[in-house]
C-alpha cells in the first residue's frame, strides 16, 4: 500500500481501487461504482436534472417490467443501441434535452438497464448499503460526502467494458475521485491500482475528451452519435449530485436517490 499526504482531514482513510464485482474488499464501509461512459454519469445527471429516483438493472425485462407497471420512462441500451421500447437512451445527453419533460409532468421515477454499472452497483449493495455512484463529473462532490460521512475504508470499483474488460475512462474517473479526497484527506493510502488511476487522471486531466474518445466504450458512443455524451463526461466536477443506493428490491433492482 501507498501513504499519501496532502490536504487536511484528522483521520486515515484507506482508498482501495478493485475491478468487476469480483474483485472487491468485502470489510470495505462503502463502495463507489464508477461507469463513466455512461452508467454513472447517466445516474448523476437524471437525479441532477430533479428525478427522484433511480431503478437500476442489468435486465432489460424487468426493467420493462418496472416502466410498464409504475408509469415511468425507460433508458436502456443493449451493445451500445437504444432497444425500441426504451423511451431514452442510456445517454446523460439524452436526459438534459429529454428528461425534464418527464419530470415537468410529475414522472419523476426513471428506470436505467446498464450492463456492468448496474450489474456492479447491486453486487456491491448487498454487501453494503454505503453503496455510491461516482463519474469524473461529481468527482469533487462525492469526495465531500465520503469524508464527512468519515469512512476509513473506501472500495472504489471500475465496472469496465461489459463488465469484464480494462476500461480506461473507469480508471480516470477512478483517479479524478481520489485526487478529490487527496485535497481534503491527509493522510491516505492507496493500493497500487488507485495509485496509477491518480497519476493517470493527473497527466490526462486537460485532455479527457480525446482520451474518452478513443476508448472502447467511447467509439461506440461516437459511432452511434452520441458525441455530447462524451463531451458532458469530460465535464470534470460539473455536477454536485451525490447518488446513494438506498435499497434492493425483491427482484434485485438497485433502488438510488440523490443524498
Amino acid at each position: 500500500m501507498n501513504r499519501v499526504s496532502m490536504g487536511t482531514c484528522m483521520n486515515k482513510m484507506h482508498v482501495f481501487l478493485s475491478w468487476f464485482k469480483d474483485g472487491v474488499n468485502p470489510n470495505a464501509d462503502a463502495y463507489v461504482v464508477v461507469d463513466v461512459l455512461r452508467f454513472s454519469t447517466t445516474v448523476i445527471t437524471a437525479l441532477g436534472i430533479g428525478f427522484k429516483r433511480v431503478y437500476a438493472t442489468p435486465s432489460l425485462d424487468k426493467a420493462l417490467a418496472l416502466s410498464r407497471a409504475r408509469d415511468i420512462p425507460l433508458a436502456a441500451e443493449v451493445e451500445g443501441i437504444k432497444p425500441p421500447m426504451a423511451n431514452l437512451d442510456n445517454s446523460p445527453f439524452e436526459i438534459l434535452s429529454i428528461g425534464g419533460t418527464y419530470v415537468g409532468s410529475g414522472r419523476k421515477e426513471l428506470v436505467i438497464r446498464s450492463t456492468a454499472g448496474a450489474l456492479l452497483t447491486i453486487t456491491l449493495a448487498k454487501i453494503n448499503v454505503n453503496t455510491y455512484i461516482g463519474s469524473t463529473i461529481n468527482a469533487s462532490a462525492l469526495a465531500r460526502k465520503l469524508m464527512e460521512k468519515g469512512y476509513g475504508t473506501i472500495n472504489i470499483a471500475c465496472a469496465g467494458y461489459k463488465a469484464k474488460e480494462f476500461a480506461i475512462e473507469d480508471l480516470i474517473g477512478a483517479g479524478a475521485i481520489i485526487h478529490e479526497i487527496m485535497k481534503l484527506c491527509n493522510d491516505i493510502t492507496l493500493n497500487e491500482e488507485g495509485l496509477a488511476a491518480y497519476y493517470l487522471y493527473k497527466s490526462v486531466s486537460n485532455s479527457l475528451k480525446e482520451v474518452f474518445s478513443q476508448s472502447k466504450s467511447g467509439k461506440i458512443v461516437l459511432s452511434t452519435g452520441h458525441d455530447h455524451d462524451i463531451e458532458i463526461a469530460s465535464d470534470v466536477n460539473s455536477s454536485i449530485t451525490v447518488p446513494k443506493v438506498t435499497g434492493i428490491s425483491e427482484d434485485e433492482i438497485a433502488i438510488i436517490e440523490r443524498i
